[in-house]
């Protein structure tokens, strides 16, 4: 069975580093994938 990870941003004001952080963490785990 293949694990998915789910990510999910609390907090999308601007100046926010969740979605940095979560695009940085899709890579990531991506490559860490392959």
């Amino acid at each position: 069975m293949k694990h998915q990870l789910n990510v999910i941003i609390g907090s999308t004001r601007p100046g926010r580093a969740g979605p940095v952080f979560a695009k940085w963490l899709e890579s990531f785990a991506r490559e860490h994938g392959k």
